[in-house]
């Protein structure tokens, strides 16, 4: 089954023939784990780390720091001296961290704007994916360089809102299930780009990729998009740095019995 599904993804791909299978050097499974930097593009808070201020509606928003994890698997297949097939099967922390600042707006009797801050909130959303990516990579000696894609599905999401310099009586802090209220869309799917390094060392591998995802699809629940309101769209982003390490001969066992499979 093995030798089917790398000789149909040859002939898929652009540039390597039937025959290039004659190439093939190696097949390799990396377990991985790293940490994200999380972000999101949101039209409600245009500018990672500046704040957003509109005249019509006196909120003023700011992107804080998140960070994120992620670990799995990994399969490398190489076709060639020069290129290789990557896919990625893991569980990854995905969310956004948003606070917003509240304002009135009063005019004098000279018709002058004052603008004075009411109270804040801040938002932190967390979600937990399920993450497949298949991305072809570029070999130069040790270092790769990749573009390809991702699929993501949720199985567990949630937004805690916390609520600061509120009047008595103040708003109580909250959590939400965002998968069973449809706050949150069931599929993710995007771009990713990545650019790494692999050290052979004995019988294992050492790897270390640096890996950009930039969502595609709004990231809004049905509930959110049907409601009256507008409301911006919102695309989740990821900067990871993942670290692998793959054993030879336990490489070569697991896809022999997968290949019988």
């Amino acid at each position: 089954m093995m030798k089917t599904i790398i000789a149909t993804i040859a002939i898929l791909v652009p540039g390597i023939s039937a025959h290039s299978q004659d190439q093939i050097r190696e097949t390799s499974l990396y377990f991985i784990v790293g940490g994200s930097d999380l972000w999101c593009r949101d039209d409600a808070i245009s500018n990672r780390g500046i704040y957003a201020f509109s005249a019509a509606y006196p909120v003023k928003g700011k992107q804080l720091s998140k960070t994120g994890y992620g670990f799995g698997f990994a399969l490398e297949h190489r076709f060639s001296k020069h290129f290789a097939l990557n896919t990625r099967l893991l569980s990854e922390e995905k969310g956004t961290k948003s606070r917003r600042d509240n304002y009135s707006y009063t005019y004098n009797s000279l018709g002058q704007l004052s603008i004075d801050y009411l109270d804040s909130y801040v938002e932190n959303t967390t979600s937990y994916y399920v993450t497949l990516s298949v991305v072809p990579q570029f070999l130069f000696k040790r270092f790769n360089i990749g573009v390809g894609g991702y699929f993501a599905t949720p199985y567990k999401s949630n937004d805690a809102i916390g609520y600061y310099n509120y009047p008595p009586p103040s708003p109580t802090a909250h959590n939400i299930d965002l998968l069973s209220s449809n706050l949150i869309e069931r599929l993710d799917y995007g771009a990713s780009i990545n650019i790494g390094y692999t050290l052979p060392y004995g019988n294992k591998k050492f790897t270390i990729q640096a890996v950009s995802a930039l969502g595609l699809k709004n990231a809004l629940g049905k509930s959110v998009l049907s409601s009256s309101q507008a409301v911006p769209a919102l695309y989740l982003n990821t900067f990871s740095l993942f670290f692998g390490i793959s054993f030879n001969k336990l490489s070569k066992s697991l896809l022999k019995k997968i290949n019988k499979i």
